[in-house]
């Protein structure tokens, strides 16, 4: 936990102390933000740690916990857990969730487009009067 947030727990524990939070008094007194003391204490802003951790992360927890069993039943039953199992694992559970979203928004095939590499390979020779930046 880096210095600042240490500091800003202790400055909402203080607060949670109080009958009246005293957000000015709090912040000068540990000398913080105001403001971003307000909305951590209010669960309006999280950590940057937190932050990256949550808005960072490709699977959920239930997939996360999902995955771990398929890796604890592979080790239980002696089979070498490889990258490229792995791999398949993830692409199983995140082909789900796309299919999810897909129902989800009601996307309809035509409204889809499957851009590979040959494509955009082939696009990036062809001449244009314009350039773009």
């Amino acid at each position: 936990m880096p210095p600042n947030e240490a500091i800003i727990e202790q400055a909402i524990a203080q607060l949670n102390r109080q009958l009246i939070p005293k957000y000015a008094e709090v912040a000068k007194e540990f000398g913080i933000n105001r403001v971003t003391l307000m909305r951590r204490f209010k669960g309006q802003q999280v950590s940057r740690t937190e932050a990256t951790s949550i808005y960072c992360q490709n699977l959920t927890n239930t997939e996360e916990q999902r995955l771990l069993f398929h890796i604890n039943q592979l080790s239980d039953r002696g089979f070498p857990v490889t990258p490229q199992i792995l791999r398949n694992f993830v692409f199983e559970i995140t082909k789900m969730q796309l299919q999810e979203k897909i129902k989800q928004y009601n996307i309809l095939p035509q409204n889809t487009y499957n851009f590979d590499e040959k494509a955009f390979f082939l696009a990036s020779f062809v001449p244009s009067s314009e350039s773009f930046l």
